[in-house]
């Protein structure tokens, strides 16, 4: 079905894009309150933030992919910055 050969999509998108970046995120603009986050590190903490620096939620993750739920949140761009044993990294969301 249609969902299925999206989610599909998105995953081999995503994976694609971590041989350069600590994670991906998609899809990006965000819609129906789920963010899904690929992670290369062993364990992590994901940080949603919005553009004002207010920490929103905080989400433990691990390698692979991670389903970041969220429902409060309106339209616009927040942050994502993921802390890993190694090294940190920030990338911009928009949610719809």
């Amino acid at each position: 079905n249609n969902l299925t050969t999206a989610k599909a999509d998105i995953t081999i998108s995503l994976v694609s894009r971590l041989n350069e970046e600590l994670f991906a995120v998609a899809p990006n603009p965000a819609i129906n309150k789920t963010i899904y986050l690929y992670f290369k590190g062993n364990t992590g903490v994901a940080y949603l933030y919005n553009l004002q620096g207010k920490l929103l939620q905080a989400y433990p993750i691990v390698n692979g992919q991670n389903i970041l739920q969220y429902s409060t949140l309106d339209k616009g761009i927040y942050l994502i910055k993921v802390n890993a044993e190694t090294s940190n990294q920030t990338q911009k969301i928009i949610v719809l």
